[in-house]
């Protein structure tokens, strides 16, 4: 598995897409978006892995999530 220029990837939410064509990264290296957006329990994630480069990959993903109590219960 090896980073390549030419591979990138998207994020959607249910059918909405959220991000697209963010490259890929090599190594450990921290890739941070600061963009918040609110999903609920039943939304979908998806994440689209564009392998343009044709090359074997393993992927690893982190995905963080903030959890926020709801004040109405």
């Amino acid at each position: 598995s090896a980073w390549n220029y030419e591979d990138n990837w998207d994020l959607l939410i249910n059918d909405n897409k959220i991000f697209s064509n963010i490259t890929t990264k090599e190594y450990g290296e921290n890739k941070h978006f600061e963009n918040y957006k609110q999903i609920n329990k039943d939304d979908t994630i998806n994440i689209i892995f564009h392998n343009n480069s044709g090359s074997n990959k393993v992927l690893w993903v982190d995905l963080g999530l903030l959890e926020i109590e709801d004040e109405t219960t």
